[in-house]
C-alpha cells in the first residue's frame, strides 16, 4: 500500500524522499495508530510524501560521493532535525520544529508520534542580521555579534493575554 502511495504522489521531476504513515483507517475508524492485528473489508493510509527535484538530489549525491563516502539513504532536513531534538512523549503531544540556518527555514510538524507536515522558505539567520545591521546602521560584524549575544526568544503567555 505504501509503494502504491509513493507511485500516485510522484510527479516528474521529482523523487520521493520520505513516504511515511501518519494514520490509518479500517471501515469507518480513522485515526487507528497499529492496524496488526484487526479485520475490515476497507482498508486506508494517511500518508506523509516528501519529494525533492532529481537533479538537485543527484547533485548532492554526486558531491558526496567524490569525497569517497556513499550515501546510503537522503532524508529532509526538517524531518532529521525532529527526530533529532523531540523526544517521544514530545512528539506524541504534537510538536513544532523550526530550523533557521543562514539562507532557509525550514520547519517539522509531528503529531501523534508521526511525521505530519514539512515546509521551508528562503529566509534565515543571514537575513535577520541584515537586517540588524541596516537597522542600526552598523556593520554587519557588529550586526552578528548583537544577534549572538542578544537574540532571545520569550515563551507567550496566553493565560494573561488581552
Amino acid at each position: 500500500m505504501l509503494a502504491a502511495g509513493n507511485r500516485h504522489s510522484l510527479r516528474e521531476g521529482r523523487a520521493v524522499l520520505h513516504s511515511l504513515p501518519i494514520g490509518y483507517s479500517i471501515d469507518a475508524g480513522n485515526g487507528i495508530r497499529d492496524p496488526r492485528g484487526m479485520l475490515g473489508s476497507r482498508f486506508g493510509v494517511d500518508m506523509h510524501v516528501a519529494t525533492t527535484d532529481v537533479a538537485a538530489a543527484r547533485n548532492l549525491m554526486l558531491a558526496v560521493e567524490r569525497c569517497h563516502l556513499v550515501v546510503e539513504a537522503m532524508a529532509a532536513s526538517p524531518y532529521a532535525a525532529g527526530l533529532s531534538v523531540l523526544a517521544d512523549d514530545e512528539a506524541d503531544l504534537g510538536a513544532a520544529v523550526v530550523d533557521m540556518g543562514a539562507g532557509t527555514t525550514t520547519s517539522a510538524v509531528f503529531l501523534g508520534g508521526r511525521f505530519a507536515h514539512s515546509d521551508g522558505f528562503a529566509l534565515g539567520g543571514h537575513h535577520v542580521t541584515m537586517d540588524i545591521a541596516r537597522g542600526l546602521n552598523t556593520s554587519v560584524a557588529d550586526a552578528e555579534r548583537i544577534k549572538h549575544f542578544m537574540a532571545v526568544c520569550w515563551p507567550v503567555d496566553r493565560t494573561n493575554a488581552t
